[in-house]
């Protein structure tokens, strides 16, 4: 975390990591829209593990009283 700012105002900067495995069913049940089966269709799933790199910035001022 990077701090900025000096008396009433202040804020900083935030680097974040996010990792996972995303798993999901296999659809090959392909249809179309009148509901006819398709025959030659491919097989299609979103497995597999991922990797995010967040970057936040934020401020803040301290109201009078």
């Amino acid at each position: 975390m990077l701090l900025f700012g000096t008396g009433e105002n202040y804020g900083g900067l935030l680097l974040g990591i996010r990792t996972g495995y995303q798993l999901s069913p296999m659809s090959s049940a392909w249809r179309t829209s009148g509901e006819v089966t398709v025959t030659d269709h491919p097989r299609y799933a979103t497995n597999g593990f991922y990797f995010t790199l967040t970057l936040g910035a934020g401020g803040f001022h301290k109201a009078a009283q």
